[in-house]
């Protein structure tokens, strides 16, 4: 059986809002964790290991500030597909988890939905601009 030992996760910054992929090796998550970072250069979250051998991701929230722990899925580094990522205590959506492609795929799909609805909301712009101006 092969296991896979590479996954990535996309994780939105909490300082500067961008979304980012990052790619992670089970191997490079050693005792202290994989401290994973901004390309604004902060820090958005650590992926560790909890008591039992899990994986999980600490970061700091966006609403209190404080660092939370959210677990990855137990199938982490052998998942097909990709699950979202959301925070508790305020269910928070922090990005997404699993195979590098499929979260390549959700990144471009939630690209393209917020370039249509920033084209629908110029429109809309326009309309009401040229209602005044008439």
């Amino acid at each position: 059986m092969v296991y896979r030992s590479v996954a990535a996760l996309a994780l939105y910054c909490a300082y500067c809002g961008r979304i980012e992929l990052h790619g992670v090796s089970r191997f490079a998550v050693g005792r202290n964790g994989l401290n994973l970072s901004c390309s604004c250069g902060r820090h958005v979250a650590r992926v560790c290991r909890d008591a039992r051998g899990r994986y999980c991701l600490e970061g700091p929230c966006l609403f209190c500030g404080q660092k939370h722990l959210v677990s990855l899925p137990a199938n982490f580094f052998a998942m097909s597909g990709v699950v979202r990522l959301d925070m508790a205590p305020h269910k928070t959506e922090i990005g997404y988890a699993g195979a590098t492609a499929a979260v390549r795929v959700k990144l471009a799909e939630q690209q393209a939905a917020m370039k249509r609805f920033l084209a629908v909301q110029a429109k809309q712009l326009a309309g009401r601009k040229h209602q005044k101006g008439s």
